[in-house]
């Protein structure tokens, strides 16, 4: 009998044990997201209240066990993973157009990221990103965007609506590993600026992006306003290389907003831009 248990304990080690520490990861890997883009949700809502925004990255999930008792006991190893605050990533200089004056509306802003990093023992590891207000997940050298900045789009009469929110965050650089109980972000508002619109205000806008995924982002921002039914023609995203957007850097990303009429003197954007900064804490 004892030599039964200990063949199927073997067996339990090599085939089931590895399952379970990938279920841990997995499901880990859905919760820290998940707490991230609340992070960054509750942040970009609080803009204009003076409140503090408070989030908690979970615990590693314990994986499953195998246990004969007096025998032998196995489990998988769980999750390890740390948070780091990083005060110099990041870049954003947003402009737009009215009476045929440039106006700028972010310069040499929305710095600061929080970098989530997991280190997988039985499935590929992987991390998260946060910047500009909005969260990436990435893998390996590939990423994409789980949530973007908040960003609100409309076609209505002749003009588009364009609302976004974007996030700046300070403080010294930093990381802490995620233990047992967690880890604790802290943003406390610094200056903030809260818009919202309705008026024709602008005849075009350009926000550039410096990330270091400008391939993900441009997915992003190519799907929302293929969503909202705006012009391709005169309202889209671009990168290095693109004739439409001269000079960018190969980390750089640029939109465009050229509202639905083709005539540059034509003021038909009812832009609204939202500016937020916090100092983050880990603790």
């Amino acid at each position: 009998m004892l030599a039964v248990l200990v063949t199927y304990f073997a067996y339990v080690a090599r085939s089931d044990v590895p399952r379970w520490g990938a279920d841990a990861e997995r499901a880990w890997d859905g919760n820290v997201g998940d707490s991230l883009a609340r992070l960054d949700r509750t942040a970009a809502a609080s803009l204009g209240t003076d409140a503090s925004t408070t989030g908690s990255l979970p615990a590693p999930p314990q994986p499953r066990a195998f246990d004969i008792p007096l025998v032998a006991r196995t489990q998988a190893a769980p999750p390890t993973g740390a948070l780091a605050f990083e005060p110099n990533c990041g870049n954003l200089t947003a402009t737009h157009v009215a009476n045929g004056v440039v106006v700028p509306d972010v310069t040499d802003g929305a710095h600061g990221c929080l970098v989530f990093r997991e280190q997988g023992t039985y499935a590929a590891s992987y991390g998260y990103r946060s910047e500009f207000g909005g969260l990436l997940r990435v893998e390996r050298d590939r990423a994409f965007v789980v949530a973007g900045p908040p960003l609100e789009l409309g076609n209505e009469s002749g003009r588009y609506l364009v609302g976004v929110t974007f996030l700046e965050l300070r403080g010294a650089a930093s990381s802490g590993a995620v233990g047992a109980s967690g880890l604790t972000v802290d943003l406390v508002p610094g200056p903030a600026l809260a818009e919202t619109g309705q008026t024709v205000n602008a005849a075009s806008a350009n926000w550039t992006f410096q990330t270091l995924y400008p391939q993900a982002w441009k997915a992003w921002f190519d799907g929302q306003l293929s969503q909202a039914g705006f012009d391709p023609a005169l309202n889209y995203a671009c990168l290095q290389g693109d004739a439409r957007c001269p000079g960018l850097q190969p980390n750089e990303i640029r939109v465009v907003l050229g509202g639905p009429d083709p005539s540059p003197a034509t003021s038909d954007l009812a832009l609204s831009i939202s500016y937020g900064r916090y100092d983050a804490t880990l603790k």
